[in-house]
């Protein structure tokens, strides 16, 4: 079982990306504006800091066991969401006949990091009652394990509790526009992601 509070530690627009900006002239296109962009290695970056709380999850067999087997721990998570560049062949650009118009589609934002390091995990409590078995470190990992599992599916799920990934699509499409319209060259910018056609 886990408990989550979530805290943004910051957005970041990357180095890279605002280098990019400055690289290219009002007179570069889209897809020389791309080929700097493949050069980055991620766009739309956003961090979270997770602070979780979690115990274990008593079994049936466990219930009809005489006394207590409790422990509970908090720790702090770290996850990192953002558009992988590293392949540009998946970025597809659109340009209208005019040359004014430019639709570009990124890959969707994915967990570029997640950590939950052992030194940012401490134990609250634990009560273990005298006809029952201590946690051995096997069971500690385990439940540790699941835990995090939890906390991904809460990212990644079909419902997420985090809108880490949302929050990283809005960056990466914010920090793309103003990156193609500061080469002067369209007045209109559309960024989509990569199968949203096939979710609607």
């Amino acid at each position: 079982m886990v408990e989550l509070g979530i805290r943004k530690i910051y957005l970041t627009l990357l180095m890279a990306v605002v280098m990019a900006v400055v690289s290219c002239s009002r007179n570069t296109g889209a897809l020389d504006c791309l080929k700097v962009l493949g050069e980055c290695s991620e766009l739309g970056t956003v961090e979270y800091t997770c602070a979780m709380k979690f115990k274990n999850t008593p079994t049936k067999y466990e219930g009809i066991k005489p006394g207590p087997r409790v422990i509970l721990y908090s720790a702090d998570a770290y996850l990192k969401a953002g558009v992988k560049l590293d392949d540009i062949s998946k970025v597809r650009v659109d340009v209208s006949l005019d040359g004014r118009s430019v639709t570009v589609t990124l890959p969707q934002p994915v967990i570029l990091e997640y950590r939950l390091e052992p030194k940012d995990v401490e134990k609250e409590f634990e009560k273990v009652g005298f006809f029952r078995w201590r946690f051995t470190a096997e069971e500690k990992l385990a439940i540790r394990k699941k835990a995090e599992e939890e906390l991904l599916a809460q990212v990644e799920g079909d419902n997420p509790r985090i809108g880490i990934l949302a929050e990283a699509r809005s960056n990466a499409s914010s920090e793309l526009t103003l990156l193609l319209k500061a080469t002067g060259k369209y007045d209109f910018v559309a960024v989509n992601f990569a199968g949203d056609e096939e979710a609607l």
